[in-house]
């Protein structure tokens, strides 16, 4: 399975927000199974080929051992009414109109609410929008927090699958509201 270009704009998107020295592919090698870990540091992309055209860097497991935790010991529901990218477009330029207005103190990013009965966060559209994206046009987000394991969280994580046994997801962080 070769990506297609949306999806590998959508990797790009991502590392765009990170340092130049710093927007690599992150790999990761268990059991003779390479993952592809596309991350800005707030929202991780686990693959499982390899994306043609980016820079390597073989240090992913700090990134894949953190994404999976966060799947396997969360209380992650499906999101009733999700968030579409639609939803995020919309956040998106609503910001970058206010942003214009010297007179609105305008938030560093766009915000997106994305809730359940477990769990409600604040995320940032650009890269929700940007996850969404490179898991595919089956999306589905899960809302909830790590309850499980040496870690637990009292913010809401989303997890992004296109279904609950794929093997492609992303993690997305939430943003400090207020």
């Amino acid at each position: 399975m070769s990506y297609t270009k949306k999806r590998l704009t959508a990797f790009r998107d991502i590392l765009s927000f990170c340092p130049e020295d710093r927007a690599v592919i992150h790999t990761f090698t268990d059991w003779d199974e390479t993952r592809y870990i596309v991350t800005d540091g707030s929202v991780c992309v686990v693959l499982t080929e390899k994306p043609e055209g980016f820079p390597m860097r073989n240090d992913g497991k700090y990134f894949y051992d953190f994404c999976q935790k966060e799947s396997a010991d969360g209380d992650h529901r499906l999101v009733e009414h999700p968030v579409t990218a639609a939803d995020c477009k919309a956040a998106i330029r609503q910001w970058k109109q206010e942003r214009k207005s010297p007179l609105l103190s305008t938030p560093e990013q766009p915000r997106i609410k994305v809730e359940n009965d477990n769990a409600t966060g604040w995320y940032d559209a650009r890269r929700l929008l940007a996850v969404m994206t490179a898991i595919g046009p089956k999306a589905q987000l899960y809302i909830g927090r790590r309850v499980r394991g040496q870690y637990r969280t009292s913010f809401p994580t989303l997890i992004v699958k296109e279904d609950i046994s794929g093997e492609e997801f992303g993690v997305v962080l939430p943003i400090r509201v207020g």
